[in-house]
């Protein structure tokens, strides 16, 4: 893309402005290259800084500029300090004593889920003026969101899911392509079962082994052969909402995300059946080809699932999926699990440019690019970890592993105040608790007023 816009815009005859924080690069995964950022900075002619915040508080910000006060080492980038603008809207939760707090724990004795959900209850208890929609937890992964999830879920407590995930990877692609492959399949005695005991009808087996003429899956079958028919006048949202009203979806109506996905895909669908006559077939081929990152063509913000909702209740999301947002309070449980590393079967050689398919990473050539991965990998984690905490207003605070070997990134990290202010190590400088029903873990605290003491 940068050479493509090299190439139209010369720089002796235009202008180019570029913005960009490779500091926050962290989409490896979909060829994202930083490499190619800093090969533009630079060539550029000028560069500006932009050194004021307008998110975090003076006293968070403080810990921010400190943490990162020698850069991203493993990435080779330099941090300039960050001027607070902010302007205090909520003295409630700007009022905490505390913007840093550290949790440690030992995960072979505690379950981290437990833990951050008791943390999160604490929370709650002994700020009684926090609005829920303001707290943030903010995961590694999409399985760590979802356990998160299910253990909150016990407490009662409300959740919004924060996602930036495909719309082919949800529960509503599944649903939709059983919908299709009933309606290409209406004969189908063992597509229509399936359909009738999803989320559409849920109905029992009892109803579906009915031997009665007009039984469930009759019926389910001719509307699915009335429904091909009539498709290129009704159209493909037409039908589908049909039949939502028909067979009465409760499952499906009362979940609103599922409903809004359901209905977006349709959208998509429809779109696709346009451009290719109406052909059902032609349609279905391309969504299953969707299903497959690997295969995937359609990327990018508006095949994102939907979060037109509204949803009170605590944010759970991915590092990935919370960039560009903010929050009051952000909890992280997972910043000390480092990614698993990849291990092929399909190689990029970047120094030679070009792909390499190898189902054996300990052969030479591969284990060298290999090891590029894993160097890049950590490079990735570190700008992952800044990510995540630029993503507070007024307080952090992060789950640190006690024994947690392989990723040392969070541990170097910390050690910048922990050298700096030796907090960890006199006892007046961390006012230490007891979490509930966790006597073996330490809950410390950063006084920020001995930071700002000791910084004179």
């Amino acid at each position: 893309q940068w050479e493509i816009i090299k190439t139209i815009f010369d720089y002796s005859k235009h202008l180019i402005v570029t913005v960009g924080d490779p500091k926050q690069a962290i989409y490896k995964f979909r060829g994202g290259d930083i490499g190619t950022y800093l090969k533009a900075k630079k060539d550029s002619q000028e560069t500006y800084f932009l050194n004021d915040n307008y998110r975090s508080s003076s006293e968070l910000m403080k810990i921010i500029n400190k943490l990162y006060e020698k850069g991203l080492s493993k990435s080779k980038l330099e941090y300039k300090p960050l001027n607070c603008k902010t302007k205090i809207k909520n003295q409630a939760i700007s009022s905490f004593e505390n913007p840093l707090e550290i949790i440690e724990f030992n995960k072979k004795e505690t379950n981290i889920e437990k833990l951050t959900s008791d943390y999160v209850i604490n929370l709650i208890n002994n700020n009684k003026e926090i609005n829920l929609n303001s707290i943030a937890i903010i995961t590694r992964t999409n399985s760590q969101s979802e356990a998160l999830k299910i253990s909150l879920e016990k407490y009662q407590i409300p959740l919004s899911i924060v996602s930036k995930k495909s719309i082919f990877e949800t529960e509503a692609c599944e649903l939709i392509i059983l919908f299709i492959n009933c309606l290409i399949n209406p004969n189908s005695n063992r597509s229509l079962s399936i359909f009738a005991t999803s989320k559409f009808i849920e109905a029992k087996i009892e109803d579906i082994d009915s031997d009665k003429p007009n039984n469930l899956i009759s019926r389910i079958s001719i509307f699915f052969k009335s429904s091909l028919n009539n498709l290129s006048d009704e159209g493909f949202i037409s039908i589908f909402n049909d039949l939502i009203i028909s067979f009465n979806s409760v499952s499906i109506i009362r979940d609103i995300k599922l409903y809004d996905n359901l209905f977006y895909l349709s959208e998509l669908i429809e779109s696709k059946l346009n451009e290719n006559n109406f052909n059902i077939f032609l349609v279905y081929d391309w969504l299953l080809n969707e299903l497959d990152p690997n295969k995937r063509i359609c990327i990018g913000d508006e095949y994102i699932e939907r979060n037109n909702y509204i949803n009170s209740g605590i944010n759970i999301s991915t590092i990935h999926s919370s960039k560009g947002l903010e929050y009051e309070v952000v909890i992280y449980p997972y910043l000390w699990n480092q990614t698993d590393s990849f291990n092929g079967p399909i190689w990029k050689d970047s120094k030679n440019k070009e792909l390499i398919f190898n189902i054996d990473y300990l052969c030479k050539s591969i284990k060298d690019i290999k090891n590029e991965y894993l160097k890049e990998d950590l490079k990735e984690n570190e700008r992952l970890i800044y990510v995540a905490l630029t993503r507070a207003k007024y307080k952090i605070v992060i789950f640190k592993e006690i024994e947690e070997s392989e990723n040392n990134l969070l541990n170097n990290l910390l050690s910048n105040l922990k050298n700096e202010y030796n907090y960890l190590k006199k006892i007046d400088n961390i006012n230490i608790k007891k979490l509930e029903n966790h006597k073996n873990i330490n809950y410390f605290s950063i006084d920020t007023k001995k930071i700002k003491k000791n910084s004179n």
